[in-house]
């Protein structure tokens, strides 16, 4: 499992904890996630271009959306059908999730 995988799998599943412990690390200097930072960092897509926020806001999880937001996780981010995470609460209903942005 790749260390952007983490992040993928805890934004998916909706675990703040770890999403929060995950962040954390990727804001340090150094640690395990040391190469998130180098690269994608939060905005690390899947096999589907989904990036953290976009399963975050898929599934409707408001605190993992706003701790990635707050880390600069950038919502504007297209997955290959060329949806941002924002299409996502707007698409679903779900205004409380869309205030987000």
């Amino acid at each position: 499992m790749g260390r952007g995988q983490d992040l993928l799998d805890a934004a998916r599943k909706g675990d703040e904890r770890s999403v929060e412990k995950i962040l954390a690390q990727i804001t340090k200097r150094s640690g395990p996630f040391t190469s998130l930072r180098r690269g994608a960092g939060v905005n690390v897509q899947d096999d589907n271009g989904y990036t953290p926020l976009h399963h975050a806001c898929l599934r409707g999880h408001k605190e993992i959306v706003r701790l990635l937001l707050s880390v600069d996780a950038s919502p504007c981010v297209v997955d290959k059908k060329g949806a941002t995470p924002s299409t996502w609460p707007r698409g679903r209903g779900t205004p409380t999730l869309w205030r987000c942005f």
